[in-house]
C-alpha cells in the first residue's frame, strides 16, 4: 500500500500482516475504506484479541462533521460506533480531543475510556478537560476523573496510557496533580 500525497504529513495509522507483509490502513470504515480525515485518522487503542479497535479521526466518512471524535470499530462485522457522544446520541462539542494516546478500551470491547478537552455536552455540569467511560452497550457516559482547580475550574493533567478492567469497574491512569476521583 502507498501513501498518497495528502497523506504524507498527517497521522495515520497502519496494519502490517507479518506472515504475508501486506501494510493496509489501521483505520476504515464499515465499508472498508481507507478514512479520509485531514489531519489524523489513527487506531488508539485495541482489544487484546483486535477485535475491536478505537479510532481518533477527524474523517467525515462518520459523522460528516469533519471534527476529530474518537470511534469503536468491530473488525469482525465491520460495524462502526462513535464513542464521544453523550447518552442521548448527540455529538461531542469539544475544542480540543488531543488526548488520544489516554484512550483504552476493556477486553470484551464495552467500555471505552477516552479524554476530551472543553467538552459541554458530554455528561452535565462538566466543561473542561476530563476523562471519560463510556458503556458502549447502553449509551451511558460517565466522568472518570477530572481535576478541580481553588476556582472551580476544572483541569486535568494527564500523562501515559489508561487501563480499564473488563467489566468497566475500574480504571488505572496516571495524572501528576490534583485528582478529584468519582464513582
Amino acid at each position: 500500500m502507498l501513501l498518497d500525497a495528502s497523506e504524507l504529513f498527517r497521522a495515520v495509522s497502519l496494519e502490517k500482516n507479518l506472515a504475508t507483509g501486506d501494510l493496509t490502513s489501521g483505520c476504515t470504515t464499515s465499508a472498508g475504506l481507507r478514512c479520509d480525515g485531514a489531519s489524523v485518522n489513527l487506531v488508539v487503542s485495541m482489544t487484546p484479541d483486535m477485535q475491536f479497535a478505537i479510532y481518533y479521526s477527524d474523517a467525515t466518512q462518520f459523522t460528516g462533521a469533519g471534527s476529530a471524535q474518537y470511534y469503536r470499530k468491530n473488525r469482525t462485522t465491520g460495524a462502526v460506533d462513535l464513542v464521544s457522544e453523550n447518552g442521548s446520541g448527540v455529538l461531542s462539542n469539544h475544542t480540543n480531543a488531543d488526548f488520544a494516546e489516554y484512550t483504552a478500551i476493556s477486553s470484551n470491547g464495552r467500555f471505552v475510556i477516552f479524554a476530551c478537552d472543553d467538552a459541554t455536552n458530554l455528561v452535565s455540569g462538566v466543561s473542561e478537560t476530563s476523562l471519560y467511560r463510556k458503556d458502549m452497550d447502553t449509551g451511558a457516559i460517565s466522568v472518570v476523573s477530572d481535576r478541580r482547580e481553588a476556582d472551580g475550574a476544572r483541569n486535568l493533567y494527564l500523562f501515559g496510557a489508561a487501563h480499564v478492567s473488563s467489566d468497566g469497574s475500574e480504571v488505572l491512569f496516571k495524572s501528576r496533580t490534583g485528582v478529584d476521583i468519582r464513582k
